[in-house]
């Protein structure tokens, strides 16, 4: 099932990891094949999108991650 990936971390622009085109917070499907993408809702795309660059940040630097 498709998700959703940040290309950089310094760009907040979500990605859909099926088709790899721009969703929106809002946007349930991939804007280009129809794909159900998961999570929805902000906080949820936020935090499956962030997670992994705030985990390797935090593994590089010593600290600990929420």
């Amino acid at each position: 099932m498709p998700t959703v990936f940040l290309c950089s971390p310094t760009n907040s622009t979500m990605f859909t990891t099926c088709c790899h085109v721009a969703i929106l917070d809002e946007q349930t499907a991939c804007p280009h094949c129809g794909a159900d993408v998961t999570p929805h809702g902000r906080d949820a795309r936020w935090e499956k999108a962030y997670g992994p660059t705030r985990r390797e940040n935090a593994r590089r630097f010593g600290r600990r991650c929420p």
